[in-house]
């Protein structure tokens, strides 16, 4: 596999594959590396309160010009910031306009308007 996208539960296809571990903030473990994630994990992972999963990148995909390596770097280091935080509307929203504008910007260091 190419590498990693982190995606919202809600929008990944079915069948996915998800790429690392994933636990709960408390670092219970949800699911295994490798697993296909069918509507019915994704369902109870959405019950569980997990907003995004790491999802396996195929390598059509990263030909396809998938997400610049630092974005994605970039975006899955939110997660951990914000997971105190889960539940929160405008926690949320901060952490999805940060998202786009990462994904806007390239990721890139120093790129600010100052």
């Amino acid at each position: 596999m190419a590498g990693a996208v982190r995606m919202p539960v809600g929008e990944v296809p079915e069948g996915a594959v998800l790429a690392r571990d994933l636990h709960t903030p408390e670092g219970q473990l949800l699911l295994r590396a490798g697993t296909a994630l069918t509507p019915e994990a994704l369902a109870w992972l959405a019950e569980k309160g997990i907003d995004s999963v790491p999802v396996a990148e195929t390598p059509e995909a990263a030909a396809e010009g998938g997400a610049d390596m630092a974005v994605r770097a970039a975006l899955d280091a939110l997660a951990p910031r914000f997971r105190r935080v889960a539940g929160d509307p405008l926690m949320e929203a901060i952490r999805l306009a940060l998202a786009r504008h990462l994904a806007g910007h390239g990721g890139g260091e120093g790129r600010g308007t100052d």
